[in-house]
This record gives structure tokens, sequence and C-alpha cells, in this order.
């Protein structure tokens, strides 16, 4: 198997994709679950970027690791401002049950309509 280089990357690295699919997996909050691989974060984990798209054969991944993101949400409506938030293991993210579990990141909007939220990912 290649090696994933990360020289020069400054945002939206590419990855290799551990158990994800084309056309069902964009939008998702993913963790690192391996040297130069991400997999999607379960229910209550961390997770360091969203995937942006999937390759035709399932095997890599470009995530977004900066700037605005917009994801559904489950449960209580994430607060405006610092907000801790985790994986609610179903593709979108949630306030975690337990504080201090999760990663605070900064929210600037809240739909609450259409259960979306967006915040500034961190790197």
């Amino acid at each position: 198997m290649a090696q994933v280089q990360f020289t020069g990357i400054e945002k939206n690295p590419t990855l290799w994709a551990s158990g994800l699919t084309r056309g069902q997996d964009e939008g998702k909050p993913v963790k690192v679950s391996a040297n130069g691989t991400v997999a999607l974060a379960s229910g209550e984990e961390r997770f360091f970027g969203v995937v942006l798209s999937v390759s035709e054969d399932h095997q890599v991944a470009v995530v977004q690791t900066h700037g605005f993101v917009t994801v559904p949400y489950t449960g209580a409506a994430p607060a405006l401002g610092y907000t801790e938030l985790v994986a609610d293991g179903t593709g979108g993210v949630k306030v975690p049950t337990t504080a201090g579990t999760g990663i605070p990141y900064w929210v600037v909007a809240v739909d609450t309509a259409n259960q979306t939220v967006t915040f500034l990912l961190k790197s």
C-alpha cells in the first residue's frame, strides 16, 4: 500500500478511508483510525474533520479539517458560542452526554427546523 504524504498539506488532506462509502459518508465526522487512515466517528467520540468526498473505489477520502462546516445534529440543540461537540454515531454531531468529553468548537448558527449546526473546525 502506498503511503499518505503530509508534506505541504494545509487543509483538506487526502487520507486512506476505512469503511467509508462514496455517496453515503460525505458530510459525516471522522476520526483517525490508523496511520494516515480515517473512519467514521462513533457516538460520543471526538472527531477531527468532516468527509468531503470518497474515491470511487472507496479507498481514499478527502477530509475537511479547517473552516466552517454545517452538519446535522441530534439531541438538544447546541448553544451558540464556544460549545462542546462529539460525533453522534449516525453521521452528525451532538452535545456530549458528559461535559468535558467533547471538543469545544465555535458554533455560529443552529437551525432547529432542519436540525443542523454550523461551526468552525479546529486543527
